[in-house]
């Protein structure tokens, strides 16, 4: 019984949504350490810090949709949804171990930003072609 769980738990089916909300995960932290960055080298406004950390959430979102649906080819908006709330999920978790405190607009303006991108992502990502170079 115990090799059955190890083998449906290991098995390649879980691929391609871990391996896209990693790559989502790890884009908002990038473009959240630019972000950072043109904090401390330049003087930027607070509107200008909330548009870049709500872009990163977006972008995040959008590469955890595309990648999804790339790679399972169907139900681009089921499986970016999916994947975009696993993102959700840990991007929540995140934010209230940071900061210490629970709040119902943030997190439902952080779905909003996560969810509606990883939806068209996963949409663009299971229509997309697959093409082969030319031969010859």
């Amino acid at each position: 019984m115990r090799s059955s769980f190890i083998k449906r738990v290991t098995s390649w089916e879980h691929y391609g949504p871990v391996t896209a909300v990693s790559r989502g995960l790890f884009t908002v932290v990038a473009l959240i350490c630019l972000c950072g960055l043109g904090l401390s080298r330049f003087d930027m406004s607070e509107g200008a810090v909330f548009a870049a950390v709500s872009f990163s959430l977006a972008m995040g979102g959008y590469i955890t949709g595309y990648s999804c649906g790339r790679y399972k080819r169907r139900k681009g908006i089921i499986w970016g949804l999916k994947s975009g709330a696993a993102l959700l999920i840990i991007t929540c978790i995140f934010g209230i171990l940071y900061m210490r405190s629970f709040s119902l607009w943030v997190m439902l303006r952080q779905g909003v930003l996560i969810l509606l991108p990883s939806a068209v992502g996963g949409i663009i990502g299971a229509n997309k072609k697959n093409y082969s170079a030319p031969k010859g």
